[in-house]
């Protein structure tokens, strides 16, 4: 490391050295205040610590590199939070806007059914939802295609429902007769067996009044879909005409 000395390899005597060198080259220490040391162990002392010194920086070096590495995820996740902070407080404005439009619509609805009720009894709709007969009073306006349709159409709504309240009730009437029967001992008389044989017809003839109020709903149903379906076709044929 440094070449050549011109100096004889001999101990050098440096007197009067601190504390301090005596615990730097130890047993190269021989006693007193006299230090004897070659220049070939001062020069691998000096290597050794350069090795150190190198040893030390490349640690810091990795640590550093380390510390930056973290650096940057945390850099990272907090401009995700702030996003997702950002993301939670549009979300909240949007909810607090669907729900005031949905209070809208609820208002506006209200004051549509306000204004077609009053619509109804303006042209003289009859009351229909208990079940009576949709009728329009022709005398105050005279009732056009569309009209005469929708009485049809509000007519059949009105049978659909007076046969759906009558299969509720025949149904609840078949669950009294079946309570009934079950409630009947083994050993009944023959009047008990007619009583029976007597329910039992009754709830055969309820079920077959059932099933064919069934199809009769379905062929409704069926019916009222294609109106409507047709309609439809109408509706749009003249808004694409507009």
């Amino acid at each position: 490391m440094f070449g050549q000395s011109k100096f004889p390899s001999t101990p050098v005597s440096q007197p009067n050295q601190s504390e301090a060198a005596k615990s730097l080259f130890g047993e190269n220490y021989a006693g007193g205040d006299n230090l004897f040391v070659t220049l070939k162990e001062l020069g691998q002392m000096l290597q050794m610590i350069v090795y150190e010194y190198e040893e030390l920086e490349r640690n810091f070096m990795k640590m550093l590199v380390e510390v930056n590495a973290c650096d940057d995820v945390l850099r990272d996740t907090k401009q995700r939070v702030f996003e997702l902070v950002e993301n939670v407080n549009s979300v909240e404005k949007k909810k607090d806007r669907i729900r005031a439009d949905i209070e809208f619509l609820e208002t506006q609805e209200k004051e549509m059914d306000e204004l077609t009720a009053e619509l109804e009894k303006a042209v003289g709709v009859s009351e229909w939802t208990d079940g009576s007969q949709v009728k329009l009073n022709s005398s105050l306006v005279p009732p056009t295609k569309a009209d005469n349709q929708r009485q049809h159409m509000m007519q059949m709504q009105v049978g659909l429902d007076a046969q759906i309240k009558q299969a509720s009730d025949d149904l609840a009437e078949i669950l009294d007769q079946i309570a009934g029967l079950l409630a009947l001992t083994p050993g009944s008389t023959g009047e008990d067996q007619e009583e029976l044989n007597s329910a039992l017809d009754q709830v055969r003839n309820i079920l077959d009044y059932q099933i064919t109020a069934l199809q009769s709903i379905n062929e409704i149903e069926m019916d009222v879909a294609k109106k409507f379906a047709v309609m439809e076709e109408r509706l749009e044929s003249e808004r694409k005409l507009h």
